[in-house]
């Protein structure tokens, strides 16, 4: 929810005069804007965010805490917080 406040008041150069929200492709700038977008992340997840190999099958997507930024001990893999974990998604797919 963040992202569509910030998008309304912060962007980037050149892309003053494109239109808000969904309306941005509509634009030919915001249509240029948008397949640079969509061509980096392919780029970036084909090319650098792989997955590892020779994982075990509970832990293939796990890609642990982005946050955490590789300080001190890791969060989250406590049973208690898996568990934590997989409730609060179950209720926010309902």
């Amino acid at each position: 929810s963040v992202g569509a406040v910030v998008q309304h008041y912060v962007q980037f150069g050149g892309y003053e005069k494109v239109p808000k929200g969904i309306f941005a492709i509509t634009d030919g700038t915001g249509l240029t804007g948008f397949a640079q977008v969509f061509v980096l992340s392919g780029v970036l997840e084909f090319f650098f965010w792989k997955e590892k190999e020779n994982v075990p099958v509970d832990s293939i997507g796990d890609y642990g805490n982005p946050a955490q930024l590789g300080q001190g001990r890791p969060l989250g893999v406590s049973p208690e917080m898996k568990a934590r974990e997989l409730e609060n998604g179950r209720a926010a797919m309902i």
